[in-house]
């Protein structure tokens, strides 16, 4: 006898449930402190550039219905 789709979705779910709870116990370590690791790469500089915050965009038509904006959309440099 071939199960049913239905019957092997439900094995599914209840083996998606069981999982994360069955995996808890592998993540308590038992003895020893938690320690803070060290970097061995030098951070970057906090916020060189400052934040660049556009104009607000005004609508070129309103009507009851709501607002229409019109956006030009190009190539462009960005900074991360």
């Amino acid at each position: 006898m071939t199960p049913s789709r239905r019957e092997i979705l439900k094995l599914l779910g209840a083996a998606s449930l069981a999982v994360p709870f069955g995996t808890l116990g592998c993540s308590l370590k038992r003895g020893g402190e938690p320690k803070l690791l060290k970097s061995q790469v030098r951070l970057p500089e906090p916020f060189v550039a400052p934040l660049q915050i556009p104009p607000t965009l005004k609508p070129t038509q309103s009507n009851a219905a709501g607002d229409l904006y019109e956006i030009t959309v190009g190539p462009g440099r960005a900074e991360i």
